[in-house]
C-alpha cells in the first residue's frame, strides 16, 4: 500500500480522514492537527503539518498558535518542531481515571478484530 492510500501513514492528507476539507470548521481543523501531531513522535515541522493537513501554511500556523496557547501543543525552541502539549496528556489521564482501566481499555479491546484472548 502506498503512502497516498495508507490512512495510518504520516504522509496521508487529513482532508480525507476528517471530512472537513474546506468547510471552515476551525474546531475540526484544530482537532485534526492534534490527530496529526500524535503521529510524529519527534515533532513535526510547520510545513509538514500544512502539507499533510491540506490547510494553507497561514491557517496551520494560526491553529497551532491557538493550540499552544491552550496547552494542547508545544513548539520546541531548538528545532522549531511542534509536539502534543501536556494538556492532551492531562485530558487522557482524566478520562482513564474517570472510567477506570477497564472502562478505558475494554471498548478498544472489543473493537480489535484480531485479539488473541479476552482479558480477565
Amino acid at each position: 500500500m502506498t503512502a497516498a492510500t495508507d490512512k495510518t501513514s504520516p504522509e496521508t492528507d487529513l482532508r480525507g480522514r476528517s471530512g472537513n476539507g474546506g468547510s471552515g470548521d476551525m474546531v475540526a481543523k484544530a482537532l485534526s492537527l492534534l490527530d496529526l501531531l500524535a503521529e510524529y513522535q519527534n515533532g513535526a515541522a510547520l510545513s509538514d503539518l500544512a502539507s499533510r493537513s491540506g490547510f494553507p501554511l497561514s491557517t496551520t500556523h494560526r491553529l497551532l498558535a491557538s493550540l499552544i496557547r491552550g496547552g494542547f501543543a508545544s513548539l520546541s525552541g531548538s528545532d522549531r518542531r511542534y509536539h502534543l502539549g501536556q494538556r492532551v496528556f492531562a485530558l487522557g489521564q482524566q478520562v482513564a481515571s474517570a472510567r477506570g482501566f477497564a472502562g478505558t481499555v475494554l471498548p478498544q479491546w472489543n473493537g480489535c478484530p484480531s485479539r488473541p484472548v479476552r482479558p480477565c
